[in-house]
């Protein structure tokens, strides 16, 4: 099965997304950082769709997304295993980093794994996808 770029937002915004909200609001659960997260960035995935807007921004999003979340989920992962590598955030609210989450996703496990092959499939499309560029081609021949 070849997953598209297309497929893998459009998937990610439902299940992940709406699917997931959806849940939250029926058990009366507030929503959190995380389904912020998951919800705006398929939706801005499927809005940088070569097919809505300029293809220019394929890749630089696919690349912000894909490190973002590949780095929060190696981070959740790794603190897992029990390597913490955030336990030193002076430099950083106490909202943004703490033990069990960093720029509000989650660093339990699950999500971790969840976040890292995210941001693994997205810049695989970011380094896959060709960068657009003009198919404007000049003809120098001298005509005699």
């Amino acid at each position: 099965m070849l997953l598209t770029r297309g497929t893998f937002y459009w998937l990610w915004f439902i299940v992940f997304g709406v699917i997931a909200i959806l849940i939250a609001f029926n058990q009366s659960h507030p929503l959190s950082s995380e389904n912020w997260w998951l919800l705006f960035a398929s939706a801005g995935g499927i809005v940088t769709d070569t097919k809505s807007i300029n293809g220019s921004w394929v890749r630089p999003y696919d690349t912000f997304i894909g490190v973002v979340f590949f780095t929060v989920g190696s981070l959740g992962i790794l603190h897992n295993i029990g390597l913490n590598l955030i336990n030193n955030t002076s430099f950083l609210s106490w909202n943004l980093v703490n033990s069990n989450n960093f720029l509000g996703l989650c660093l339990d496990l699950g999500p971790s794994l969840l976040h890292a092959v995210l941001g693994f499939l997205a810049l695989k499309f970011a380094l896959r996808n060709p960068v657009t560029v003009s198919s404007l081609e000049v003809d120098t021949t001298e005509k005699k």
